[in-house]
């Protein structure tokens, strides 16, 4: 189920402070781009599960919504709301947050910015918990291994287009809000620094962290 409620906006970490935009002035001679991770999911590890097993939960997880108590701060939802195009991934996690921090607004959601796919295996041996395979099975990801997965190769490639049909919203649109994952963002990131953009080559990767990119209008 996806969390309706608002933000309390009792957090005071400085690790969830949202990034100043910048004066309007500059902001009308700017396109921007945000990059939001979505919240944190409604959905509990397990113990004693094969690489077998790990597959169903991995599917678990693409279906499960949202914590109820994983919340935006209100600022979080006033950048997101001055946004004029809304997309997020077609993965539940992702659709949940975009309603959270956007209510009743339009948006798109599209596999293009799903997260990078996790491998798995058929083996049955050994049992470990789903945290430990995650981990297992990214290293082995970034290593080339893709058994029933997209390889590394293949996610920077749909991470670069995801990039650039961004880039052609912004220069649409003007201001482009995108609600996604860990490591997509990521490699978004990087590739629209490379095209020129302003913001954080390794953004940051909390639950609804807030990163903002920038480039001028042409």
């Amino acid at each position: 189920m996806c969390a309706s409620q608002t933000a309390s906006g009792n957090m005071t970490s400085s690790e969830h402070q949202v990034p100043k935009l910048r004066k309007q002035d500059d902001r009308d001679k700017r396109m921007r781009i945000i990059l939001l991770r979505h919240g944190k999911p409604v959905i509990a590890g397990r113990k004693g599960l094969s690489a077998y097993e790990f597959a169903e939960w991995l599917d678990e997880y693409d279906q499960a919504g949202l914590c109820s108590r994983s919340l935006p701060e209100q600022e979080t939802m006033a950048v997101a709301a001055k946004c004029n195009s809304k997309w997020c991934s077609n993965l539940q996690r992702s659709i949940c947050s975009i309603k959270t921090v956007c209510p009743e607004a339009d948006f798109v959601a599209s596999k293009l910015f799903r997260e990078l796919e996790l491998p798995h295996g058929p083996w049955h041996w050994p049992k470990l918990n789903s945290t430990a395979w995650s981990v297992i099975f990214r290293l082995l990801g970034f290593c080339g291994f893709a058994y029933q997965a997209e390889s590394w190769r293949q996610a920077k490639s749909r991470a670069r287009i995801a990039a650039q049909r961004l880039s052609a919203e912004a220069e649409t649109n003007q201001s482009v809000l995108l609600v996604g994952h860990f490591f997509m963002n990521r490699l978004i990131a990087r590739s629209l620094v490379r095209d020129g953009w302003s913001g954080p080559a390794s953004p940051k990767g909390h639950h609804w962290a807030v990163n903002v990119y920038e480039k001028f209008l042409l």
